[in-house]
């Protein structure tokens, strides 16, 4: 994270601490800042806690829509749930790209997508590092004219 980015970050944590708070009630709730956690270039995790002791989970993402800026939300458990398939799936849409992009001569050559994907060094480096270095192209299947490598989760 850039220290531009981090500067951002915490402001709009600070400003977002002030927002949840409400020193006005009869039992005054006051919220700050605990602890902001970068989990990568423009996504952290912010721990909130109030004057009641408890903490809150923010998720602050940067967008660069309008010149860029901090967004946050409160996840659910469901959220949370659903938000840790999202690697899974842009690791497959990654890998289709991949193919799609830097393969079209060997699909031309008849090859398959899969073939042509166990090919490439690189992506025999990762099947390795995966412990997949010995997958033949034969165990990926089509669906929906994409093929992809079939995994058992069972």
């Amino acid at each position: 994270m850039t220290k531009e980015a981090a500067i951002l970050l915490e402001k709009e944590a600070l400003r977002t601490a002030i927002s949840y708070s409400d020193p006005g009630r009869e039992n005054p709730r006051i919220v700050e800042v605990h602890e902001i956690i970068p989990l990568s270039d423009e996504i952290a995790s912010v721990l909130m806690e109030t004057n009641e002791g408890r903490r809150i989970l923010f998720v602050f993402f940067y967008t660069r829509q309008d010149g860029g800026s901090w967004l946050h939300f409160v996840p659910t458990d469901s959220q949370i749930l659903g938000l840790s398939r999202v690697e899974e799936i842009k690791g497959e849409v990654e890998l289709y790209n991949y193919h799609q992009n830097f393969h079209g001569d060997q699909l031309e050559r008849g090859w398959s997508p899969a073939r042509a994907l166990l090919a490439n060094r690189r992506v025999r480096v990762l099947l390795s590092l995966l412990g997949l270095e010995n997958a033949p192209a034969s165990d990926f299947v089509r669906e929906n004219g994409v093929e992809t490598r079939s995994i058992d989760n069972s």
